[in-house]
């Protein structure tokens, strides 16, 4: 019997030999993909210019004239065809503003580098302020330009010149 378990045992040993797998060699490692072709970078484009706010603007064709008494002031424009009139009002101590072609119950927007101030345009197709009004202050210290915008018309960009300033001086006497 001892002889019948050893066989026993050594055929179990042989079966379980010969059903363990034989050590495999490792498998070769993956080779890594291949580097994606090179892209071309498209060049970046160039920024688009800044627009142009209205301090950098050109101003409008034109020149300032200054008109003499009896109702001093001050127009801006191309000769006879003037775009913006400043006018003293001396009797009453105020200057009048017209825009060509602003009408009654516009609106004119007066923008200076101190900042905008909205006139509105009365029946007679002009805005009025007090010869003292800062606005026109502002309107003749301001840096280099500024702009009227009334609805319907392009913004007249217009430069500080000595006409406008005179003009608020003779009517504040």
């Amino acid at each position: 019997m001892r002889r019948t378990n050893r066989l026993a045992g050594g055929a179990c040993v042989l079966l379980l030999a010969g059903c363990a797998a034989a050590p495999k060699a490792p498998a070769p490692a993956a080779a890594p993909p291949p580097p994606p072709p090179p892209v071309a970078t498209p060049q970046p484009l160039p920024p688009a210019p800044a627009p142009a706010g209205w301090e950098d603007r050109e101003p409008a064709a034109g020149d300032w004239r200054y008109l003499p008494s009896p109702t001093p002031g001050a127009e801006y424009g191309e000769a006879g065809a003037a775009a913006l009139t400043l006018r003293c009002d001396a009797p009453r101590q105020r200057l009048t503003v017209a825009r060509t072609g602003a009408g009654a119950g516009a609106v004119l927007t007066v923008r200076t580098t101190f900042g905008s101030r909205a006139l509105p345009v009365e029946a007679d197709g002009v805005a009025r302020l007090a010869a003292t009004d800062p606005l026109l202050d502002e309107i003749v210290s301001s840096r280099g330009r500024i702009a009227l915008e009334a609805a319907g018309l392009p913004t007249l960009i217009l430069p500080t010149w000595p006409e406008p300033a005179r003009a608020v001086e003779e009517c504040r006497g």
